[in-house]
Parts: C-alpha cells; sequence; structure tokens
C-alpha cells in the first residue's frame, strides 16, 4: 500500500483546478460578471438603496446587448451618489 501525503492531494486538487479554469473560461468570466452585477446594485451598510440605474452594452460579434446595472445610494444625511457603470464584457456572459 502506497502513503499518500496530504500535500500531494492538495496540489493534484489545486492542478485540476487550474486545468478546470483554462478548459472552461467563459463559466469563470460568466461568475464574475454576474458578481459584480451583484455588487454594483448593493449599497454599503448605513445606506439606503434609491434606485437602480441601467444602462445597455451595444451588441458586438461575441455577445448580444447586456443590460449593466449601477446602484444610487443615501447616506444619513440624504446626500445621494452612484456607483460607477462596471465595464462591458468582451464575451457573452452566459
Amino acid at each position: 500500500m502506497t502513503a499518500v501525503s496530504i500535500g500531494s492531494v492538495q496540489k493534484i486538487f489545486v492542478a485540476a483546478l487550474v486545468v478546470f479554469a483554462f478548459l472552461v473560461p467563459g463559466t469563470a468570466h460568466a461568475l464574475s460578471f454576474r458578481q459584480r452585477q451583484e455588487k454594483a446594485t448593493n449599497c454599503a451598510a448605513a445606506k439606503t438603496l434609491v434606485r437602480i440605474d441601467t444602462r445597455i452594452c451595444p451588441a458586438n460579434r461575441r455577445r448580444p446587448a447586456l443590460p449593466i446595472r449601477r446602484a444610487c445610494c443615501a447616506n444619513l444625511r440624504g446626500k445621494v451618489k452612484c456607483k460607477a457603470y462596471g465595464k462591458c464584457p468582451a464575451r457573452s456572459p452566459s
């Protein structure tokens, strides 16, 4: 019976994750796009969401037109500040 150390199992697992990330780049890209959109539509603690603005990224040959959102939040004094719109993705996030 061969003894397998925990370090070698961790190295194999990390190598498998790296290979998976390179083989399926669209999935990782889609997750990061969704996460960015979710973060862009939330306000920090002690702030109130006033509205969510939307703009459309124009279609290109790699993806259809996509809506990009941002949150406008009011602080305790009532001043409204809007977050910046995110970048338009180069590829389709789906």
